[in-house]
C-alpha cells in the first residue's frame, strides 16, 4: 500500500470516561505503538485493532484518566529477507518499504522538537562550543547570531541575588524586631510607628542610600543583581554608549568581577584601570589615547581611543582607522551673477578671469563666505565636517 504523509502521534486530553481512542496514523504491528499516559509508559491493558490500516483504534479495559500520548515507534531494524528462487509478493516488497517510510516519518517528528535555524538561514549555524569551554556557563547568541556562552560562570551569576537575599532578611528580621518593640511598647503609638517606617526603609528605601550602618535596603541589592546580570553578559571590547543625561539611566558599577572603562579622559570612573593618559590638539582636531593597565583583563596593556574627549564617531570597516574629518576634494566654478547679466568665462592658468563684456577680474581675487543658493536657507557653519547627531557617552568593557 502506499503510506501517506502523515503525522506519527496523537495526544489527548483522556476524561476518565472513554475507553476508545482512535489511531490517525499507519502501523504495521501492534507492537510498533507506544503509549503513554501523563509521560508514564503503559505496556498492557489495552488492545489495538486496525493494524494495517491508516486509521485504527485503541481500546483500554478500564478508562484512562491524563494526558494520553499515541506513538509510532518504528524499530530501526528490517527483519525481512528475501529468499533467492522464492514467491516475491508485492505485499512483502510493499510493507518492507513502509517500515522505511514510517520510520523516515518518525525522523521527521523529533526533528520538529529540536531547536533549528529558519528556513530563511539554511546555511545553520556554527557547533555549540566545547564542552571544557560552556561547562557551568549559560549559552547565549553573540552579535551575529552564533552560540556563545557567558563569561560568568553559573555559580558567579548566582551568587549576585546573594546580597539582595542577605539584605531581605534584614528587612524580615527588622519588621520581626518592630513587631517585638510595638508589643513592648504597647502604650508607645510613636515607637511602634517609628520600628514600622525603618522595616519600610530596609526593605523599599532607594538605592545607594544607606540604612544604617553602611548597610542598604533589599531593592538596592535586587537593582545592583538585576544591573549585574545586564552588564556581564555583554561582549568585551565593543564600545556601548549609554545616554547618561537621562534621569534613572546608570553607568556600568565598577565593583563587580567585571569591569568596564569610560573612552574619557581624567574621568574617575577609569581609577586604578587606565594609565599614560595622552591629550593633545585643540578642537575639533582633538587627540586623547590611554592605556588598560589591569592584569584581570585579556585587554591589559592595549592603547586605547577616547573618543568621548576626541567627540570622535565610529565608521564601518578598517577597524582601529583613525580619520579627521574632511571635506571631499572639489574646485569652484564662475556662475551666473544674480543681479546682472554678466557671466564668467573660463579662467586662463595664470591669468585672470575675463567677462562676456571685455572686463577682466584679478587671479588673486577669492571665493567669499557661503551665501543662501536662494532655496535652501542660510548655510550653517562651524568649525568642523559634521552630520546631524546627538551625543552619548561610550563605555567599553575590558574583563
Amino acid at each position: 500500500m502506499a503510506v501517506q504523509d502523515e503525522d506519527s502521534f496523537k495526544r489527548y486530553v483522556a476524561n476518565g470516561v472513554a475507553t476508545v481512542y482512535a489511531i490517525p496514523f499507519l502501523l504495521l504491528s501492534a507492537s510498533d505503538l507506544q503509549v503513554t499516559l501523563d509521560a508514564v509508559p503503559v505496556t498492557s491493558g489495552f488492545t489495538v485493532s486496525g493494524i494495517g490500516s491508516n486509521t485504527g483504534s485503541i481500546t483500554f479495559d478500564a478508562a484512562p484518566t491524563g494526558d494520553l500520548l499515541l506513538q509510532r515507534v518504528v524499530p530501526f531494524e528490517r527483519l525481512t529477507d528475501y529468499q533467492d528462487n522464492g514467491d516475491l509478493l508485492a505485499k512483502t516488497v510493499n510493507l518492507d518499504f513502509d517500515r522505511l517510510w514510517l520510520a523516515m516519518q518518525e525522523l521527521r517528528r523529533d526533528d520538529s522538537t529540536a531547536l533549528r535555524t529558519s528556513s530563511l538561514e539554511p546555511e545553520g549555524i556554527p557547533n555549540l562550543p566545547l564542552a571544557a569551554q560552556r561547562a557551568s556557563r549559560v549559552l547565549a547568541f553573540g552579535p551575529s547570531g552564533d552560540p556563545v556562552v557567558s563569561n560568568l560562570t553559573i555559580d558567579e551569576l548566582e551568587q549576585q541575588p546573594t546580597l539582595a537575599q542577605a539584605a531581605a532578611d534584614a528587612a524580615a528580621a527588622a519588621a520581626s524586631a518592630s513587631s517585638a518593640s510595638a508589643s513592648a511598647a504597647s502604650g508607645s503609638a510613636n515607637a511602634s510607628a517609628a520600628s514600622a517606617y525603618l522595616a519600610q526603609k530596609w526593605a523599599a528605601e532607594v538605592p545607594d542610600t544607606p540604612v544604617s550602618g553602611g548597610l542598604f535596603s533589599a531593592r538596592h541589592y535586587a537593582e545592583k543583581a538585576a544591573q549585574a546580570v545586564q552588564w556581564a553578559t555583554l561582549p568585551i571590547g565593543v564600545p556601548i554608549p549609554v545616554w547618561t543625561h537621562i534621569p534613572g539611566v546608570s553607568e556600568p558599577p565598577t565593583d563587580s568581577s567585571y569591569r568596564y572603562i569610560k573612552l574619557t579622559a581624567s574621568d574617575a570612573y577609569n581609577t586604578g584601570v587606565l594609565t599614560s593618559e595622552s591629550v593633545s590638539g585643540s578642537a575639533p582636531l582633538v587627540q586623547a589615547t590611554a592605556v588598560i593597565s589591569d592584569v584581570l583583563s585579556p585587554l591589559n596593556g592595549q592603547t586605547i581611543r577616547l573618543i568621548n574627549t576626541e567627540r570622535r564617531s565610529l565608521r564601518a570597516g578598517s577597524s582601529g582607522t583613525v580619520e579627521a574629518d574632511s571635506l571631499q576634494g572639489h574646485k569652484h566654478g564662475p556662475d551666473a551673477d544674480q543681479n546682472a547679466t554678466t557671466i564668467w568665462s573660463t579662467k586662463v592658468p595664470g591669468g585672470a578671469f575675463s567677462m562676456s563684456g571685455g572686463s577682466t577680474l584679478a587671479a588673486t581675487t577669492s571665493v567669499g563666505i557661503p551665501i543662501s543658493d536662494g532655496a535652501n536657507g542660510t548655510p550653517r557653519t562651524a568649525n568642523e565636517t559634521r552630520s546631524k547627531n546627538i551625543g552619548a557617552d561610550y563605555y567599553m568593557r575590558i574583563r
